[in-house]
């Protein structure tokens, strides 16, 4: 596949009408190389296109000039071979010109490109494409056909008839504290030509000011002191800010973010208003027409040929009222010169004509002719997406619901999105408690399939797809959700004879299955965890059922899902049985949904019979359901030796070891290795010969496997090498003496006993815990346990889409009873704040997990860095860090203060150790009791003043970033290794002021 360059030297309306066509780019092309050329002064705007293009400035004032004038034509040549030197890394790509410049034409013919796409040239004269001429015919005869120019350019990179709405830009909104409804006004145009009349724009104003609403003035130039909009400003300065003339293109951008509606002529401005999603009013006079270039998003209106006089400021009143009850796209005043953006197959269409309505109307037709023929004249490759096969998609979405119907309303909203312009219906299967919901509101049309009794995933969809009456089948689980463009991503790439699916995320952004390989030990869903989905093949040994696109011929062949499985397994037997009639199973990857998984009650009470099931089925995989081996071929020699449970990507791992020793020179593979338990027992020949080689062993945290405890013993004796314990929980006297659980203990603290008995050096995390040892007979060295690499603020984002508080709990599962001696009171919270939403990690929060304001945020992660990086990047308001006071609470660390307050997360923090001792109460943060009244006060606080989340996020980030430089843990390391005999490679690694940044 060719790399991709476009080249759009066009003005600001244009660049952002350009995204049309960037996005079919990246699903045509999702592994090529893509670039962007345009000029260098939208540079900060092209970062906030959530199409990702490499981006290659120009200075298209300076290329102008020498374009102009045949003088300069040698200077002009020079510019572009050394701008060609800039591109060596491009392999004979795919160029499409936008710009009617002969320049550009120059430009692209000097990337050696495969083909050249728009505007080209014959000897010295710029050529037309086709399609583009057409509409300019039309225009300059006075009938403008119904076609956008964004469509034509975006059929320029795929010959397919599918629209869709583009994703609006991203830009940190400023706090509004105005009640009023903000409108901003375009004052004026490049042109002079498309400047609106200053006595109607001042009359506008008026009328705005009296709904009443905040009127901004926008404008290139600064506005005449005697006219009549600087004396409205002056008049009413709480009401209108003038800012014509004042603001640079960043500046723009920011101040236009912050307005509800724009109202302005085909400017730059209407159609970055409308990129960001605001409802925007565009006035179309003076040789524009909408339908040419007309803002490209649902949330737009146009006015076509405005009278300047009270007509059309009647509308854009009643519009603006409209907006304000939230229903302006469906009460257009009945004007002829009035029209809302609307979707058809082919892309955006503004229709002036009331007969549109008909499908078969003048107009429609104009448009099927135009396209096809612009089709078939540019079409140099087929592909047999959905889209291809008729003038519409034709799929029928089949959703099993079983009393879980909070989900269902939002993925409904997704939906009526995605599939808007496509042939389409929705087959809701409810059942059990479901079965007498109402029938949901949808723009697509949608049908309830109603079962009394509870059905499981398998009979849903197959009673679902047995009502379907389209081509494709798409089966996807109530509780997802799908972020914008994804479904249509899907949809387009779907070849024949296969079985598809998106990547799922979690909510966090981490992946949650990339698809199913079938491998000796194991079920691997692939990718699962890792920040990113991998690149590379995508084609796989089966795909989640939670979103399965599959041809309705090919399901029926199979029989469908065999019902015998209960919520379990029978997506990958359908797959497999897929597999045997040679149908492929495939991941897209350019195609994404959330899947909060586990959320409809009762998924898992049949986990276990329909795993023997599928292991019956298939016995040839029985074997991924025995104990996980781990190949190890042996160890390096090395001089220290860190043997745990743990892997080496723990929190504790790499906290208390890892992340230190290597600050302090030491190369891992090299000057230390860490061994986990499961190695060892694969390897014991390559393990002993690994503890015969070492100068220091070091155990972190006791050991559960026996044999490795023994052999590590006997070596000891053998060799004398160091040998030191650390850990960081309570391990000795844990549990009350003479209690069960005490018991049950007894031998294993005897083992880890004999063990402290022969250490050179026994460490522990806090003073409490050193104190537990003494008088347990033990003497040990005090490590606090403290980031040893500080989490900068640099790339903390917003994962999420959702607005309102969100607040958010991580814990290991063995923190069930800490979250749930919250959970009265989280919710009463969420039943009292409709707008709050709790994300949980690891820890279920019992039946409050299927509340509709509890949602998974995603899995228990062990690697610690990825942790890390999801906690910064998913942006959370606050969180909660509820620790029940017992023995073992009183000796750990408070790492999780450290981890939210670098984070920039304020949180509420029970009022125990080690919380207690650290957090100052209404200033790094907020200590509750156990009692409920006292935890729902706390996060009541925190969820409704924003202020208070804010000054509390600052003063703790402050308190945590003093703490860590305090030299005193690190000095204290550096001692202890000195003790075991460990050499530091580079002492002036471990500068006390030296700070390393997180991966996060």
């Amino acid at each position: 596949m060719s790399d991709v360059v476009v080249i759009q030297w066009a003005r600001l309306g244009d660049l952002l009408q350009t995204r049309v066509l960037l996005r079919r780019l990246m699903r045509k092309n999702a592994t090529a190389r893509r670039v962007l050329c345009a000029d260098a002064r939208y540079a900060d705007l092209v970062r906030t296109f959530p199409e990702k293009f490499e981006f290659w400035p120009v200075d298209l004032r300076k290329w102008t000039a020498f374009a102009r004038h045949p003088s300069s034509h040698d200077d002009l040549l020079r510019t572009l071979i050394a701008a060609r030197r800039d591109s060596s890394g491009l392999s004979r790509p795919d160029v499409y010109v936008l710009t009617r410049s002969l320049t550009a034409v120059l430009f692209a013919e000097r990337l050696s490109p495969r083909a050249i796409h728009g505007y080209q040239r014959r000897g010295a004269d710029l050529v037309v494409p086709p399609a583009i001429g057409k509409i300019e015919t039309a225009l300059a005869s006075g009938q403008p056909l119904p076609v956008h120019l964004a469509d034509v350019w975006a059929n320029l990179g795929e010959s397919e008839a599918n629209s869709s709405w583009l994703p609006a830009l991203r830009i940190p909104r400023a706090a509004n504290n105005c009640a009023a409804m903000r409108v901003g006004i375009l004052c004026d145009s490049a042109e002079v030509y498309r400047d609106i009349p200053t006595a109607w724009l001042a009359s506008l104003a008026k009328a705005l000011v009296r709904i009443p609403a905040h009127v901004t003035l926008f404008g290139v130039s600064r506005g005449d002191e005697k006219n009549e909009l600087t004396a409205l400003s002056r008049h009413n300065p709480q009401q209108v800010d003038d800012l014509r003339g004042k603001t640079s293109l960043n500046d723009l951008l920011i101040h236009i973010a912050e307005q509800d509606t724009v109202i302005g002529a085909d400017t730059g401005g209407l159609h970055l208003a409308a990129a960001l999603g605001i409802f925007t009013v565009g006035l179309y006079f003076g040789g524009a027409h909408a339908s040419h270039t007309g803002p490209y998003a649902a949330n737009a209106v146009v006015v076509q040929n405005p009278s300047w006089d009270e007509t059309p400021l009647r509308d854009i009143a009643r519009l603006l009222e409209n907006y304000g009850q939230r229903s302006a796209s469906a009460n257009i005043p009945v004007s002829s010169s009035v029209a809302r953006a609307q979707l058809d197959a082919y892309g955006v269409v503004y229709s002036f004509d009331k007969s549109m309505r008909h499908v078969e109307s003048s107009n429609s037709l104009c448009r099927r002719e135009f396209f096809e023929r612009f089709q078939a004249a540019t079409e140099t490759e087929s592909c047999d997406g959905i889209v291809q096969q008729a003038t519409v998609a034709t799929v029928s979405v089949i959703i099993p619901e079983c009393g879980v119907q909070h989900y269902t309303e939002e993925l409904l909203g997704d939906l009526s999105r995605e599939l808007q312009g496509i042939q389409a219906e929705i087959l809701l299967v409810c059942s059990g408690e479901s079965a007498a919901r109402a029938v949901p509101k949808c723009d697509i049309p949608l049908a309830c399939v109603r079962s009394a009794d509870r059905c499981s995933y398998s009979v849903a969809c197959n009673e679902g797809a047995n009502r379907a009456n389209y081509r494709y089948l798409f089966f996807l689980n109530n509780d997802t959700r799908i972020p914008d463009g994804k479904l249509r991503a899907l949809l387009t790439d779907l070849r024949a004879g296969e079985v598809v699916s998106p990547v799922l995320h979690n909510a966090d952004g981490t992946v949650q299955n990339c698809g199913v390989r079938f491998e000796r030990g194991r079920i691997v869903e692939l990718d699962h965890s890792a920040a990113t989905s991998g690149a590379g093949e995508s084609e796989v040994d089966a795909v989640s059922g939670v979103a399965m696109l599959v041809e309705r011929d090919v399901f029926g062949k199979l029989g469908g899902f065999d019902e015998r499985f209960a919520n379990g397994y029978e997506d990958l037997d359908f797959c497999l049985r897929a597999a045997a009639i040679g149908v492929k199973c495939r991941v897209s990857r350019t195609a994404e949904i959330i899947h909060y998984r586990g959320s409809t009650p009762g998924r898992y009470d049949r986990e276990d019979a329909s795993r023997a099931l599928f292991m019956k089925k298939w016995p040839h995989l029985a074997q991924c359901f025995g104990h996980k081996t781990v190949k190890s071929d042996g160890y390096e020699p090395v001089p220290l030796l860190i043997v745990s449970d743990l892997s080496a990507v723990s929190a504790g791992s790499v906290t208390r070891w890892v992340w230190p020793l290597e600050e302090l020179g030491l190369i891992r593979g090299k000057d230390f290795e860490w061994i986990r338990t499961d190695q060892a027992q694969a390897s014991q020949g390559a393990f002993g010969r690994a503890l015969e080689a070492a100068a220091t062993v070091i155990v972190f945290r006791p050991l559960s496997n026996v044999r490795v405890q023994s052999q590590i013993e006997e070596t000891h004796a053998q060799t004398g090498f160091s040998l030191a314990v650390d850990f960081d929980d309570l391990v000795l006297g844990r549990f009350r003496a003479g209690s069960p659980r005490d018991m049950a203990r007894r031998e294993w603290e005897k083992r880890f006993r004999s063990l402290l008995a022969r250490t050179d050096a026994i460490s522990v995390s806090t003073e409490s815990l050193a104190e537990q040892m003494r008088v347990a007979g033990f003497d040990t060295t005090c490590l606090p346990t403290r980031p040893w690499i500080m989490q900068q603020r640099h790339n903390r984002r917003s994962e999420r889409e959702q607005n309102g508080v969100h607040v958010g709990f991580f814990g290991t599962p063995s923190h069930h009873v800490d979250l749930g001696s919250i959970l009265p009171a989280l919710e009463r919270t969420l039943e009292a704040l409709p707008s709050v939403r709790f994300y949980w990690w690891g820890c279920r929060p019992g039946d409050l997990m299927h509340h509709p304001q509890v949602r998974q945020g995603g899995p228990f992660i062990e690697e610690y860095t990825l942790h890390l990086r999801r906690l910064h990047h998913f942006g959370l308001d606050l969180a909660v860090v509820p620790l029940t006071d017992s023995p073992a609470a009183r000796v750990k660390t408070a790492i999780k203060y450290y981890e939210y307050s670098l984070a920039g997360i304020p949180a509420v923090y029970s009022n125990t150790l080690p919380y207690s001792k650290i957090v100052r109460d209404g200033d790094t943060g907020l200590l509750a009791s156990e009692a409920t009244p006292d935890w729902i006060a706390k996060m009541s606080a925190l969820i409704q003043d924003g202020d208070l989340r804010t000054q509390i996020a600052t003063a703790a980030e402050k308190d945590v970033c003093s703490r860590m430089k305090d030299s005193l843990p690190r000095e204290a390391f550096k001692i202890l290794l000195v003790t075991l005999g460990i050499s530091i490679r580079d002492a002036n690694a471990c500068r006390n002021d030296q700070v390393v940044r997180c991966p996060a």
